[in-house]
């Protein structure tokens, strides 16, 4: 009998010894640590699973984990230490993230929408109908955050303080990028969602450091979308894709072109973003 193990209170699945504390139950019946690790489902299927279903469960995990031992990485997408990775089968047209869903094996087949956000505020749609980009109108906020910077940095030069502008804590315009992905003809799971914490100010309210950041990780979800798509939704062709700005009070054009014409100068944008975001105004 381990010190940490119940032998005289078997495993339902294998017969090996449960955990003394905080074991897994099925209708009364204890599992092992090794065996209530692969259940992987949406947490209600899990409340309310019972023998029979837990033996259909697992003989459709060994179908799976047959999946994983043939899958090979062709594409991988880390989303940080915490957050996992999204990682990509090409050849089999599988994907799997790291660290959600247990590590389950999903088809390409499986995805019937994607959303990519910022917290609530939708930045990025793909599904079989449409393949769509929206401007959340971070990069100008952030823009207009730089009047604050240099008047708290004026302000410090001119009473001989050291701490430059550290009185002034710039928050962060959203928390999370979210990609969302809608399952569809999957037995045990509906949903799959990663978080990816966004970027921030650090303690010298560094505006080009956060619109640098903030600029990689977008590129990095426009790559997924464009993949996702690609496998996915193949029918969605260039012409339904685009950028489509999300509906905004009306706008001086001659300003917000002198706004984006700053993101360029300070390297926050590129000369052919500024060119064609120039257009999209000029069009108004």
């Amino acid at each position: 009998m381990g010190l940490f193990t119940n032998d005289k209170r078997p495993c339902v699945i294998c017969g090996g010894g449960t955990p003394r504390l905080f074991y897994t139950e099925v209708e009364g019946n204890a599992l092992c640590s090794t065996c209530a690790d692969r259940i992987s489902m949406e947490s209600e299927l899990r409340q309310n699973l019972t023998m029979e279903d837990l033996y259909k469960y697992l003989a459709w995990r060994d179908e799976n984990d047959a999946l994983k031992a043939a899958f090979t990485v062709t594409k991988e997408y880390k989303f940080g230490w915490l957050a996992g990775a999204l990682e990509i089968d090409e050849e089999h047209g599988l994907w799997r993230l790291t660290s959600e869903c247990g590590g389950i094996i999903f088809q390409f087949e499986n995805i019937a929408a994607f959303y990519i956000s910022e917290d609530n505020v939708l930045i990025c749609t793909g599904s079989k109908d449409k393949y769509e980009r929206y401007d959340s109108g971070v990069r100008e906020q952030v823009l207009s955050l730089q009047g604050q910077v240099q008047l708290a940095r004026a302000l410090a030069m001119r009473d001989d303080r050291d701490d430059n502008n550290r009185e002034l804590r710039l928050e962060k315009p959203f928390e999370n990028f979210i990609l969302t992905l809608e399952l569809k003809d999957h037995p045990y799971w509906h949903k799959a969602e990663v978080k990816l914490s966004a970027p921030s100010f650090g303690g010298d309210n560094d505006i080009q450091y956060y619109m640098r950041t903030y600029n990689e990780t977008v590129a990095k979800l426009d790559e997924i979308a464009d993949v996702l798509t690609h496998y996915c939704f193949p029918a969605v062709t260039e012409g339904t894709a685009g950028t489509v700005q999300q509906a905004a009070a009306p706008v001086d054009v001659a300003t917000e072109i002198k706004k984006f014409k700053e993101l360029l100068d300070m390297g926050a944008i590129t000369q052919q973003e500024f060119d064609q975001k120039k257009q999209q105004l000029l069009k108004m």
